[in-house]
């Protein structure tokens, strides 16, 4: 278990729902990627 991939995981469903209710300049979307990218990288 890692707390911090846990955290990353959890800002980045926070960023992809809000990404899908309101409007967004993009950077929603640059976090998701990163934030998911940052957990890939944890896990191996």
């Amino acid at each position: 278990e890692n707390p911090q991939a846990r955290a990353a995981l959890s800002a980045a469903r926070d960023d992809y729902i809000a990404y899908h209710l309101g409007p967004t300049d993009g950077r929603a979307a640059q976090r998701i990627a990163a934030a998911l990218a940052d957990c890939v990288a944890e896990s191996r």
